[in-house]
């Protein structure tokens, strides 16, 4: 008898645990910006998205968008060529359900000047 009470307590314990596992919050969206080559203004933005949400990726440059796209795929990656745009800074936007990454690209032309002076 004293068996029979012990292995019903058991079976009363499992369901409530795969319960509990079920509702686990989901994983968050992975991203990564990274350039290419240094010296480059090219950069790869990758997206892994565990979620079964569309990701939304976004490039602005103050009220301008320069770059929309949508996919429902679990991993993106795409690479952006920034050569040609001006120097500022544009605001990089990833979101999927109610989880939004923002991150900046600052854009800057430094100029050298390489002076030298010779005495004959």
């Amino acid at each position: 008898m004293f068996t029979r009470k012990h292995a019903f307590a058991g079976m009363a314990i499992l369901p409530l645990f795969f319960a509990l596992t079920l509702t686990a919050a989901p994983t968050p969206l992975q991203v990564t910006i990274r350039q290419t080559n240094a010296g480059e203004m090219r950069f790869r933005i990758t997206v892994v998205n565990a979620n079964d949400h569309a990701v939304s990726i976004s490039i602005f440059h103050g009220h301008d968008i320069l770059f929309e796209d949508l996919t429902a795929k679990p991993t993106y990656e795409n690479v952006f060529n920034l050569s040609d745009l001006e120097d500022g800074e544009y605001i990089v936007t990833i979101s999927s359900g109610k989880e939004k990454i923002t991150r900046t690209l600052h854009i800057q032309t430094e100029t050298k000047v390489d002076r030298q002076l010779t005495v004959e």
